[in-house]
């Protein structure tokens, strides 16, 4: 049996559960997933963007050493590898939003292609360690934990508009 997780409950119940909208002069996603309950943020990119194309793994150089993101496992694997002190760093960790991006590509489920023709998309996601999962099943319920936090819709939509202006800086 599937419940909601009583930190998300009320919130759920009341918030919307998907927005498009353009930030930045870039197309912006807020959806929730159907299976986990959690929202996740995304921007799409112009073919005329240098990260166009890019998976959230490619390194790309940084002026400056970025500011940490929860990524945990990316600044580990980061920090052990000689272009870490060239500010060389995979897109993932580069970007500061929740949790670092975990997603990377030409389309994206609920969009039309056709509609949005030629455009590269980067998201993350609010499932990480800390982060409530809304839609509970029995075992997941079994490894609840109390200092989870549900990440509601205004969230998701600010960590997004800061992905977008992040990309935007990076035309």
């Amino acid at each position: 049996m599937i419940t909601i997780h009583p930190k998300a409950e009320e919130k759920i119940r009341n918030e919307q559960s998907f927005e498009l909208f353009k930030y930045k002069e870039l197309i912006c996603c807020v959806c929730r997933m159907a299976r986990s309950g959690n929202l996740n943020g995304y921007v799409a990119i112009p073919k005329n963007h240098k990260l166009f194309g890019k998976s959230y793994s490619d390194k790309i150089q940084l002026s400056e050493e970025p500011k940490f993101n929860g990524n945990y496992i990316g600044l580990l694997s980061a920090s052990c590898r000689e272009e870490y002190k060239n500010n060389i760093y995979s897109i993932d960790m580069a970007l500061n939003v929740h949790g670092g991006i975990t997603f990377s590509s030409s389309e994206l489920a609920g969009i039309d292609k056709n509609l949005f023709k030629e455009l590269w998309w980067f998201g993350f996601d609010t499932s990480h360690a800390g982060d409530v999962r809304p839609f509970q099943t029995d075992i997941d319920r079994k490894y609840y934990f109390n200092d989870e936090e549900y990440r509601d819709f205004e969230y998701v939509k600010n960590q997004t508009k800061q992905l977008a202006e992040q990309l935007y800086q990076l035309y």
